[in-house]
């Protein structure tokens, strides 16, 4: 293999793929990224066996071959060069990369012990608006699960519904939506592993998304890079049945504001789960925290439109600050009870919705 191209081309993909490297792996191989020339084009590639990231590069290839480099190594030696031109060049299993000013020799892994991509035989295709899938994986997969003693809250749901494409995350005690309209009709239920969609986050650029699915995988493309993934096999809860049909007390506030009082009372609930209490009585909302090791804080802030009668309820202040924190401008917030869920909406109706339960009063 020999190849030539910008050096800032090469880091560009070095730098995306090396992401899925993984280090924990019990296969050394997986701690280094795939290169094989095709044409005029470079593949750099890497995998965690469950999900595969492929980018293409242009340049000059006078030697067809593959060879398998050290992700981190390779990152951190384009990171330091400063030339603008790279040679790489395979003898072996080492690799020479060359430069004007700069010459190194890397030793690497047979090309073919690394795992092979799956293929994908799609049974449906969808063109999504990058930008607008960015924000909304953005809005709701702080919700799904962190553990992994259910596997299938830690993925979204992506459920196509004609023109509506509804992006859902849980952890089982909260839950955020995130709907879109979608140019053409499209049906089906698929659950996308949290780590996928981390990698798709960090695609550049703001263009047409490519969407493709199959019976258990789905691939992404964007221009010259491809994501593959698995798709978590099972079924999502119904998360439509806990969505209240009515609130009985709903409030209009700045986002921003309500979180700043929350993030201070949280400061004192920190051991506690961030159990805070939330008063709503006539036109004041009053927010405190209690910790028998730290101290004690509350705060107010004021309605434009008071409440009829007073609400008492305890929730975790970090789950609403994260539901907050994706909502510009004011925020509906919306209650029933002292038991029952809180929603938090933004005044803009842009098809957001996020709830969290509240917690059990002492």
């Amino acid at each position: 293999m020999k190849f030539n191209t910008e050096k800032e081309k090469l880091l560009n993909a070095v730098s995306l793929t090396s992401h899925l490297a993984t280090t924990r792996s019990t296969l050394p191989i997986l701690q280094n990224l795939y290169f094989e020339t095709k044409e005029n084009r470079l593949l750099v590639k890497s995998t965690d066996l469950d999900q595969t990231l492929e980018v293409l590069i242009d340049g000059t290839v006078n030697e067809k071959g593959a060879l398998t480099i050290p992700a981190r190594l390779i990152v951190e030696y384009l990171t330091n060069n400063p030339d603008v031109s790279i040679t790489i060049e395979s003898n072996d299993l080492d690799l020479t990369i060359q430069s004007t000013n700069h010459k190194a020799k890397i030793k690497g892994l047979a090309a073919e012990e690394y795992p092979s991509a799956p293929t994908i035989k799609p049974q449906s295709k969808i063109t999504l608006p990058l930008a607008a899938l960015r924000q909304a994986i953005t809005r709701t997969i702080f919700a799904s699960a962190q553990d992994e003693t259910r596997p299938i809250l830690n993925g979204l749901l992506w459920r196509f519904n004609g023109k509506k494409l509804t992006i859902v995350g849980t952890d089982g005690y909260r839950l955020a939506c995130q709907s879109l309209e979608l140019p053409g009709d499209q049906q089906g239920d698929y659950i996308i592993p949290k780590r996928a969609l981390q990698e798709l986050l960090k695609l550049p650029g703001e263009s047409e998304l490519e969407v493709a699915f199959a019976s258990n995988q789905v691939r992404f493309t964007l221009g010259d890079i491809t994501l593959t993934s698995r798709l978590i096999d099972g079924n999502f809860p119904p998360y439509e049945a806990i969505i209240p049909k009515k609130m009985n007390v709903e409030i209009a506030v700045s986002a921003s504001s309500l979180a700043k009082s929350l993030k201070l009372a949280s400061l004192f609930s920190r051991d506690s789960a961030y159990s805070t209490k939330v008063l709503l009585e006539g036109d004041t909302i009053k927010i405190s925290a209690v910790s028998a090791t730290i101290g004690e804080n509350s705060n107010e802030l004021k309605l434009a439109t008071p409440v009829a009668s007073p609400l008492n309820i305890s929730l975790n202040a970090q789950y609403l600050v994260d539901g907050l924190g994706v909502v510009d401008g004011d925020a509906k917030v919306g209650f029933i009870d002292a038991k029952s869920p809180i929603t938090v909406e933004s005044i803009k109706k842009d098809q957001y919705l996020y709830l969290l339960m509240p917690l059990r009063s002492e």
